[in-house]
């Protein structure tokens, strides 16, 4: 077996020119392939892990509230574990980490209007809330779900609970 030189030459391992014995050959590339394989693993982890965050948001997005850890399930392609490939995944989950921010934020502003209206209304707003979706109130302790379903219903009862604001400030007007 004759080492290829352009795979030497990028390991700085210089093959015997006279032929040498095949295991001296071999032991002179062990270590680039040893260090090739640790780099080879880490990258599979690094892709792993980006790819089980994508998917975890993805599902907090879609309002799935239970994300089962299936890192291990995740499918990598050997073939294409460059950089450029995992800068890819990292832009898309950056990208996920931003609508899920801007989503957090859109249902903290809802929650917030809610509470106002209902102060003013003497209404219980933690009732509300909940019955909207438990998650949204805190006493639960998890996440909350910032589906387009939940953006929808958190929107129609601040339209609603302004209408009824409205409604009864007129009512107190014409008395």
């Amino acid at each position: 077996m004759i080492i290829d030189n352009k795979c030497c030459c990028h390991f700085s391992i210089q093959p015997e020119k006279k032929g040498g014995m095949l295991r001296e050959q071999l032991d002179a590339i062990a270590p680039a392939l040893r260090e090739m394989r640790l780099r080879k693993d880490e990258r599979v982890k690094q892709v792993r892990s980006v790819k089980a965050e994508i998917q975890k948001i993805s599902a907090e997005i879609a309002g799935r509230s239970t994300y089962e850890d299936s890192s291990t399930n995740i499918t990598i392609d050997d073939n294409d574990l460059s950089i450029k490939k995992l800068e890819e995944y990292q832009n898309e989950l950056h990208r996920l980490h931003d609508e899920k921010n801007e989503r957090l934020q859109k249902v903290d502003i809802y929650i917030c209007a809610i509470r106002d209206i209902s102060a003013t209304l003497e209404t219980e707003a933690s009732m509300i809330i909940t019955k909207i979706h438990p998650s949204l109130n805190d006493l639960y302790g998890i996440s909350k779900n910032i589906s387009d379903d939940i953006l929808k219903k958190l929107n129609a009862t601040v339209v609603s609970m302004e209408e009824e604001k409205k409604r009864r400030l007129q009512m107190v007007r014409l008395n």
